[in-house]
């Protein structure tokens, strides 16, 4: 049996508004609704690619 994910956030996590220019972010909201995931856990797979990548 697969393993089920968290369910959706109520409110999307504010932090990652701060950080982010709003086109990224608005890029990831898109990615994230596409893939039925949260953003959060888009921009972290993303980054463990990219580290990855570099070797790390």
């Amino acid at each position: 049996m697969p393993e089920e994910s968290k369910p959706k956030r109520a409110r999307p996590n504010p932090n990652l508004a701060f950080v982010l220019e709003p086109a990224i972010r608005a890029r990831l909201d898109k990615l994230a609704a596409d893939e039925d995931r949260s953003v959060s856990y888009i921009a972290r797979r993303a980054l463990v690619e990219h580290l990855e990548k570099l070797g790390y």
